[in-house]
Order: structure tokens, then C-alpha cells, then sequence
């Protein structure tokens, strides 16, 4: 796996300071041969960000299994967990997420492989989880994609544990001006349409 390729791109996406922005392959090789160092602080939150991931016993174990493409997204899921906690992330609770997060894809996964019921997990959670494999192994590298990925991993939190300082889901909807939340797939729509969803400044 090129794991130097998605910390490449977590660099450069820091220091750029959004998720918006398409990242080509290309982009990343004209950094390196630019000669131009990365952004200082864009290193320090990359650094951090792959130390509170690779400390994690999950990790530690092999539990937790990352694709290029999924090993960005949860680098980043680090970077705003981090900042969302002042830096004072709890790696217990980051632990314990990512074991809960990982076990119900393989339910998912395993599910749809042998034909076996769908319902054993909440659909709305389900389907969340059918957006992010679906965006893990195709159209990977397209902004729409970054950003779907990014969201499903906030939202699972955010039900499970709860965001740092309020909920995603009521704040998208107040800032969509409705009451009422779109069940399933449509809450990550309702997120990423947020202009100001993916700003990592």
C-alpha cells in the first residue's frame, strides 16, 4: 500500500487548508519537485495526526485495516477530531470508535457477501457505511468522495459518542433552515453541501 502517497496528500491538504480542492497525483509530484518544504504547521498537525492514529492499540493490533483512499480519510477525521477537542483528544474514546466503526463495516460487508440480512444493523447507520465503502473503492480521489467519506465518519461519531461542541446533524439542518433531518444517505448531502464543510484551516 502507498501509505507515503496519503500522507503526501494529508500534507498538502493541510497546508492548502481544505478538502474542496481536487489533488491529483500530479499535484502532489509538483510539490515534491517544487524543492519547496511543506508548511511548518501543516507538518505539526500531519505528525499528530499519524501519531494519535498509530498509537492506537486497534491499530496497534490490525484491526483497523486502511486502503490509500481510507487511511487519508481517517487521518483527517484525527486532524478535526484534535482541533474539535482543543487538543485534548481522548484516545480511549478515539479507540474504542474505530473498533465499533470497523466492526460494523465487516457486518455490513460480510452481510451483503453471503446474502445475510441487512437489518441487523439501524439502515440509516447501514447505509452510511454502504456510502463510505462505495467511495473507498471507486471514484476515490474526487473531491465528492473525500468529502462523503469525511462526513460518514463524523456523523458515526457524533451518534456514538457525540461531536465536540454540538451535534453535525442539527447543525447542517439549521443551516439548510429545516426541522426536519433526511433520513439515511441525504444527512451526508445536507453536511457536505455546508460551504464551509471541509475547511481544515
Amino acid at each position: 500500500m502507498a501509505y507515503d502517497d496519503a500522507i503526501a496528500r494529508l500534507c498538502l491538504t493541510l497546508e492548502i487548508g481544505s478538502l474542496r480542492e481536487q489533488l491529483s497525483g500530479a499535484a502532489v509530484t509538483r510539490k515534491y519537485r517544487s524543492g519547496a518544504p511543506f508548511d511548518r504547521v501543516a507538518l505539526i498537525r500531519a505528525r499528530e495526526a499519524l501519531e494519535d492514529l498509530s498509537r492506537l492499540p486497534s491499530f496497534q493490533a490490525g484491526a483497523l485495516r486502511f486502503n490509500r483512499a481510507t487511511l487519508f480519510s481517517w487521518l483527517i477525521f484525527g486532524v478535526r477530531l484534535r482541533r474539535a477537542t482543543r487538543g485534548k483528544l481522548d484516545p480511549e474514546t478515539f479507540d474504542s470508535f474505530a473498533l465499533l466503526f470497523a466492526a460494523m463495516l465487516e457486518k455490513r460487508r460480510e452481510a451483503r457477501r453471503t446474502g445475510g440480512p441487512l437489518a441487523e444493523e439501524s439502515w440509516p447507520t447501514g447505509s452510511l457505511l454502504d456510502v463510505y465503502d462505495d467511495r473507498a473503492t471507486a471514484r476515490v480521489l474526487d473531491v465528492t468522495s473525500v468529502l462523503l467519506r469525511d462526513a460518514v465518519i463524523a456523523v458515526l461519531f457524533d451518534r456514538a459518542v457525540g461531536w465536540p461542541g454540538g451535534s453535525i446533524e442539527e447543525y447542517s439542518l439549521a443551516r439548510a433552515g429545516r426541522s426536519d433531518g433526511r433520513i439515511g444517505q441525504g444527512v451526508l448531502y445536507d453536511i457536505i453541501d455546508i460551504p464551509e464543510w471541509g475547511d481544515l484551516s
